[in-house]
């Protein structure tokens, strides 16, 4: 009895050894979009070795006053963003910036992956 009890322990210390050795290391990316009125214009792609990916988009999207605008805007961000997510990538974070007139904003969203 003693001896399976201790190669129980032995496999399960041996199997946590194991899966914490397969521990990758984390990458990290941001996606910036910018929009200026009713228009997406640029979307910058940095990852972690600060390489930059500048795509110029011509997105129209409704006003933001009106639930639908809103709700345009909501499906043209995600549309941006959906391919890193289902690529495995994580959004651990979220911020939006805009100048005082609310013509200028821009969507920073914050991923990361274990690699």
């Amino acid at each position: 009895m003693k001896k399976y009890l201790l190669l129980l322990c032995l496999a399960v210390a041996a199997s946590y050894t194991a899966s914490a050795q397969q521990k990758g290391k984390t990458g990290y990316m941001s996606i910036t979009i910018y929009q200026y009125n009713n228009r997406i214009d640029n979307m910058i792609v940095t990852s972690t070795d600060s390489a930059q990916v500048n795509h110029s988009l011509k997105i129209k999207v409704g006003s933001g006053a009106t639930g639908k605008g809103l709700a345009q805007q909501d499906n043209a961000l995600m549309t941006l963003i959906k391919p890193y997510l289902d690529g495995g990538w994580k959004l651990f974070s979220f911020a939006e910036t805009q100048d005082n007139d609310m013509m200028n904003v821009a969507y920073k969203y914050f991923l990361s992956k274990d690699e």
